[in-house]
């Protein structure tokens, strides 16, 4: 990932990236489109997104509060005045010097691009597929419950859909099965156990088989 051409810009162009960012998230909803950008009921409750640049995070929180926005990245506190914004340019005045930035979206990598520079920040996904973060062979509770019966031990060998762990969650019973043959590495519950959805339940490990010479 490219470095910022200038690294005093970072801060400024991680607000930039947050508020476009926000911007298109507002233009895009179907729910109450009228709104201001950034409107809240509650001015106790800020916005908050991350980035990373390069090897570095940015943690960036905003709120808006009467024409004026407060941004806070990495704790530093950056006064902002928001004259425009939308998913790809920002026009504001921050810490007293107005300038237009250009912000490049893909997927989640972001490109902001002003007369300080230009920085290429990746926005941390805000809900992540649980199953990519996770071990490799993990089984993943498939929604909140509790767990009824545990049906095998560490070390057992099983066949892709063997019965591993039985859930119960709306007076209904879920199967948690192996997805492929293998050995059972961890069993992570217990019989009685309450579970989150995505909680990992057990990892079942793909056995390698070794040819005798």
């Amino acid at each position: 990932m490219a470095a910022a051409n200038n690294p005093l810009a970072l801060p400024v162009h991680a607000a930039v990236a947050a508020l476009a960012g926000q911007a298109e998230r507002r233009t895009a909803t179907t729910v109450l489109p009228g709104l201001p950008s950034g409107f809240r009921t509650l001015h106790s409750a800020p916005q908050q997104v991350s980035f990373t640049f390069g090897d570095t995070d940015v943690e960036v929180t905003y709120r808006f509060e009467r024409g004026r926005v407060r941004v806070s990245v990495d704790g530093e506190t950056l006064d902002v005045a928001l004259l425009g914004a939308t998913g790809d340019l920002v026009d504001a005045e921050i810490d007293g010097v107005r300038r237009r930035y250009r912000v490049l979206r893909d997927g989640l990598d972001v490109y902001v691009d002003s007369a300080l520079g230009a920085s290429a920040l990746r926005e941390v996904d805000r809900f992540p597929d649980p199953s990519s973060l996770t071990e490799a062979g993990s089984l993943v509770a498939p929604m909140p419950g509790a767990v009824v019966r545990v049906e095998v031990i560490e070390g057992t060998r099983v066949t892709a859909g063997t019965p591993i762990i039985v859930l119960e969650a709306m007076k209904m019973e879920h199967m948690v099965k192996a997805p492929a043959d293998g050995v059972v590495a961890a069993i992570s519950v217990n019989t009685g156990d309450q579970v989150e959805s995505g909680q990992v339940l057990a990892v079942v490990s793909a056995e390698i088989s070794v040819e005798e010479s």
